[in-house]
């Protein structure tokens, strides 16, 4: 019953943890931070032609991506023409009193009602008011959020260019315009490998259900150990894509990544503990029983955490990834048959540690 209880417990505490931080962080952009998206943006123009600075789109359109290449200042013009970003040798600014920086921001949920009143105090609508400018940044790039770098709406069925929308940057005296073009692609072609995870995760369950012994005897010690070996790879390259794609570091990501470290932290103990029972020279029925628990959990995470968490990558065409579609359904498609083999693994021999007693010491007469 130990074990059991052990088990039961662990599950309990997976479970809080899992759903109370699950909801906060899907209200916020989803369970990886930025979320798949519909829609995406792209520089298409830059009139007139300059290599005073470079600009693009990143994270599907969402922030766009600026960066100071001479020593002139580039001046980021608001929705009033008002200045509303400066690049300097000094670094990055936000002018405080852009009408421009109250919209952008509008749309954040840690804006309170008191923080709004104030932005609004500052705010002024003359646009040739001497700027309050903010630092933000010690580097010649700027990343932000801007509405008019991004296409905000539905998407019309079967619409796939949805349109231009234009951002004027200011460097010395000439005033240049960025274009972005906004586009769409309906559905993915991807969704079917989400009913083909499901056939063969029932399948996976049916086979251990009826086939035990068989099932436990394949999956091996060696064979589970590598198993989670290469879970905490495809995790930790899957957060790479992430990090890598969001344009931040990993301590400014980490939390958006909190779940795909847990899900690698638990692989690397399984292993670790699964190795070390080796070498005490456990036989593999023992220590499963022993081990199941920490294997179901970790199965566990990898499957909702690894896999159900990330359901858009079949749904959406626009992933917030570096790497390909192609690649990131398959990448979560193995994490996802892993995370099951592993976790039924751990449901099929984890009732066995309860029957498991230790001798009873001879008596003594």
């Amino acid at each position: 019953m130990k074990h059991v209880l052990t088990f039961v417990i662990t599950i309990l505490v997976a479970n809080f943890i899992v759903l109370s931080f699950s909801i906060s962080a899907a209200n916020a952009h989803g369970v990886g931070g930025i979320e798949a998206s519909k829609t995406r943006s792209r520089v298409v123009a830059i009139t007139p032609n300059t290599d005073l600075f470079n600009v693009r789109a990143v994270e599907n359109g969402e922030r766009f991506k600026i960066t100071r290449s001479s020593n002139k200042d580039v001046v980021i013009l608001g929705v009033d023409n008002e200045p509303y970003i400066l690049i300097n040798d000094k670094g990055s600014f936000v002018n405080q009193k852009s009408a421009t920086r109250l919209i952008n921001d509008s749309s954040s949920q840690s804006s309170t009602n008191s923080h709004t009143k104030e932005d609004f105090e500052k705010t002024s609508a003359d646009p040739n008011q001497i700027p309050d400018w903010k630092k933000v940044g010690n580097s010649q790039t700027y990343i932000g959020h801007d509405h008019r770098t991004h296409y905000m709406g539905s998407v019309p069925n079967g619409v796939e260019d949805l349109g231009k929308s234009f951002l004027h940057i200011k460097s010395g005296e000439q005033i240049y315009r960025v274009t972005f073009a906004f586009y769409a692609t309906t559905g993915s072609p991807y969704l079917i490998y989400g009913p083909i995870l499901l056939c063969i995760f029932i399948a996976i369950l049916a086979f251990a259900y009826f086939q035990k012994n068989r099932f436990t005897k394949i999956m091996n010690r060696a064979l589970t150990i590598s198993f989670l070996i290469a879970l905490g790879v495809l995790e930790s390259i899957h957060a790479f894509g992430y990090v890598a794609f969001s344009n931040q570091s990993f301590i400014e990501e980490f939390g958006s990544i909190a779940y795909s470290m847990s899900l690698i932290v638990l692989s690397v103990l399984s292993a670790l503990r699964l190795i070390n029972s080796a070498f005490k020279g456990l036989t593999w029925d023992k220590d499963l029983s022993k081990q199941a628990p920490l294997l179901c959990l970790t199965g566990f995470v990898g499957v909702f955490v690894g896999t159900v968490f990330e359901y858009k990558t079949f749904t959406y065409p626009y992933l917030p990834t570096i790497f390909s579609p192609l690649f990131s359904v398959l990448l979560v498609s193995a994490i996802a048959i892993l995370s099951t083999l592993l976790f039924v693994l751990g449901m099929a021999n984890i009732k066995s540690g309860s029957h498991i007693e230790e001798p009873l010491p001879a008596s003594v007469n």
